[in-house]
This record gives structure tokens, sequence and C-alpha cells, in this order.
């Protein structure tokens, strides 16, 4: 008997078991459980939390099997409901805004190193550029246009100053 139900395919299996076909669902589901928890482990990466969406998965095809229609390959329909039970899962164990707000620094609060004397002290050919790129916040066309120079010799004159500042903060540059 089991024989016959391998045979099938997900199509009719399904159609039997929107029939009250209960060895089609175990088919079904023998089938199917290994990619499923493959998808959904690799989406949540959670062996325990995996298992238990495998299981909600598979209780929502069993509550929505007579919405299934035949002409719709069942693979196809079953994954809308995978991946819907997932980001379900995700909107319903999400951490709460304002706990979450609570613990986001501001701004204010994050330190960056000032690296405006690292600017100054860098070589002529690559300060001006890094001044006015950030202290002065331009972008690059306007520090060419500035400059009067082109865009890309500008991102090289920026690609240099900054290998230059950061050699400098390690304290390799002099």
């Amino acid at each position: 008997m089991g024989n016959l139900y391998n045979d099938l395919n997900d199509e009719e299996l399904m159609m039997m078991y929107v029939n009250n076909d209960a060895q089609a669902f175990r088919v079904l589901f023998e089938r199917h459980s290994p990619k499923v928890y493959g998808y959904i482990y690799k989406k949540i990466q959670n062996q325990e939390k995996a298992q238990d969406l495998l299981q909600t998965a598979f209780l929502k095809l069993h509550e929505n099997k007579d919405k299934y229609k035949s002409d719709f390959p069942f693979l196809n329909w079953f994954f809308v409901i995978i991946r819907n039970t997932i980001i379900d899962d995700i909107r319903k164990n999400k951490i709460k805004w304002t706990e979450l707000k609570d613990s986001i620094p501001s701004p204010e609060t994050i330190s960056t190193p000032d690296i405006t004397p690292h600017i100054q002290s860098a070589p002529e050919a690559y300060r001006e550029a890094l001044y006015l790129r950030y202290v002065e916040d331009k972008d690059f066309s306007e520090i060419a246009q500035k400059l009067n120079t082109s865009e890309a010799n500008i991102r090289k004159k920026m690609s240099r100053g900054i290998e230059y500042i950061k050699q400098k903060m390690k304290g390799g540059a002099s």
C-alpha cells in the first residue's frame, strides 16, 4: 500500500489528503520534511526553533488543506505557507521597539577618532581633497570642481590619502 503512495506525485497526494487520506499526508511529510527543515534552519540558524517551525508549517498545511487547488504545484503552495510561518514567528518574537530603542546608542554617545590632525599632517597632494571631503563634507564632484581636476583623480587622491592616514594612525607613517 505504501508503494502505491510513493509512486504518486505531490499534487495527487495532496488531493488525496484533502479528501482525508491520512496515509497521503504521511508520505508528503516523509518526502518533504527534511528539505523543509533544511530551508527553515538555513533561515533561522536554530535547530530547536527549526523543528518547532517545521511542525507548525505542517500543522498549517493541515489547517489549510481545503484551500489547496490541484492546478497549483504543491511545493510552491506549501513553501508559501512555510515562508509565512517563518515570518509570523519572527514578527511574534521580535524585540519590542521600545526595548530596542533604549538599547541603541545615540550618535552623540558614539566616539569616533578625530582625523583632522591626521588630515593636516597628510602630504599636500592629498590634504585639501581629504579636508574638503571629511571636514567640509563635500562630494567628489564638488571637490573635483573646486580643485579643477577630474573625479577619478580625486578618488585616487582620496584613496591614497586614506591609506596614508590609516598608516599614520597605526604608527607606521611619518
